[in-house]
């Protein structure tokens, strides 16, 4: 007898998991909102599909912080080289850029979307889209299929929830996964925008607006918070963005769900102590003393910035006073801003927060609210850096979710999970 298989989501996780899923007598329905599937793979890593990158499994798990162990089992199921193999054999080549991230060695994130598409046609997976599932079928307390926004029931004994995050709603990021794991009796973690820019206070970053700085560091300014970030700041009209910055946003939105605001000091020259500075300075003032502040250090960093971190103090650099020395020393090595909020869910690559870990099986991904209901990706209290970590964790719990499903289903007598 045909067993069922429901696939809430067409991203990267719901296609892998439809995929693994599929069999000789299980009969797989991908249901997608949109139109199309893969909207939001298609923008990743700015349409190239920053699809990995070098790390082992328990590095990878551990960028995603203290509940980063989660991971390990999805990650020993498809990671890596196993999963570099998958899209080869498919001819779909994986090149690696920069000795650290993998992209399809056509740099299209097309590619990797439609060698999916074509997988699961191959696999019997059947894709409705323009679709929206809105609520469950039950009997009893059993999980029996779904129903879909235009009324209509499906039947399905097993289900996996896939449906994404908040973030790029354009793309389809939405609240409807919530709901569905809150109506199986899930609770959450608040979701915020995570992976997006911070707008600020302060309104001089706005005259800085469209200037970079390669490498600096960034830290939450306040006392037990360890998160950091490193690596590019981009300034924009309403605060900061870039790598230095995205990493550590989440974390900054689950504080501003509590605080006003947030303070960040960043280092704008990593490595160079206070002490250097001091000592780099006292070297300017004994051969270039009579040149302004603000000429000095538009040798190190953008004109406008120069200028800003000069401030009232700009004039010949052996004029410089000892408090405002002291200004100066601490703004370069902890420039301080104050973050007023995110760039919000319209520009936010990932969601952080989501459905409760505690309430999933991890070695299966299987819901322990309800019997037959499986997660894979976004949609769980788990994300990530840049740099191919979401798109790893997203692939590799759609084929430990699909397969385990479709184990669940084969098994002699199904108990609750």
């Amino acid at each position: 007898m045909e067993s069922c298989i429901a696939v809430i989501g067409g991203g990267p996780a719901g296609l892998f998991a439809a995929i693994a899923a599929s069999g000789a007598e299980r009969r797989v329905t991908l249901f997608e909102k949109l139109p199309q599937t893969g909207r939001k793979l298609l923008a990743t890593g700015g349409g190239k599909c920053n699809i990995g990158n070098t790390l082992d499994a328990a590095e990878l798990a551990a960028a995603f912080g203290r509940q980063g162990r989660f991971l390990l089992p999805a990650l020993d199921v498809f990671y890596g080289k196993e999963m570099r193999d998958w899209f080869r054999e498919r001819n779909v080549p994986i090149s690696l850029e920069d000795d650290f991230h993998y992209f399809p060695a056509s740099r299209r994130a097309g590619d990797v979307l439609a060698c999916l598409l074509e997988e699961a046609e191959r696999c019997g997976v059947q894709i409705i889209t323009g679709c929206a599932v809105t609520d469950w079928v039950t009997d009893g307390e059993r999980l029996a299929g779904v129903r879909t926004a235009d009324g209509k029931t499906y039947p399905a004994e097993a289900v996996i929830l896939a449906t994404g995050g908040r973030g790029y709603t354009a793309l389809g990021g939405g609240t409807s996964g919530y709901r569905l794991a809150e109506l199986a009796g899930h609770s959450m973690i608040t979701p915020v925008p995570g992976l997006t820019g911070l707008q600020t206070v302060e309104s001089w970053p706005g005259e800085c607006a469209g200037l970079s700085l390669p490498d600096v560091e960034v830290r939450i300014g306040l006392p037990r918070e360890t998160v950091r970030g490193r690596g590019e700041l981009l300034f924009t009209r309403q605060g900061v963005s870039a790598f230095a910055v995205l990493d550590l946003a989440g974390r900054v939105a689950e504080l501003l769900l509590k605080k006003e605001t947030v303070p960040l000091c960043i280092d704008l020259m990593p490595g160079r102590s206070r002490e250097e500075w001091r000592q780099w300075f006292a070297e300017v003032r004994k051969h270039s003393g009579s040149k302004n502040l603000s000429r000095i250090l538009a040798d190190l960093f953008p004109k406008r910035l120069a200028v800003h971190l000069a401030g009232a103090d700009d004039g010949p650099v052996a004029r410089l006073t000892a408090s405002g020395m002291e200004r100066l020393l601490g703004d370069l090595t902890g420039l301080s801003l104050t973050i007023r909020e995110t760039d919000g869910w319209e520009k936010a690559m990932v969601t952080h927060g989501g459905v409760k870990l505690k309430e999933i099986d991890p070695r299966t991904l299987a819901s322990r609210c309800m019997t037959g209901l499986f997660f894979a990706g976004e949609v769980v209290d788990l994300d990530g850096p840049c740099g191919g970590y979401n798109l790893s964790w997203a692939m590799a719990s759609g084929v430990l979710s699909g397969r385990s499903a479709a184990e669940w289903l084969c098994a002699p007598a199904r108990a609750s999970i």
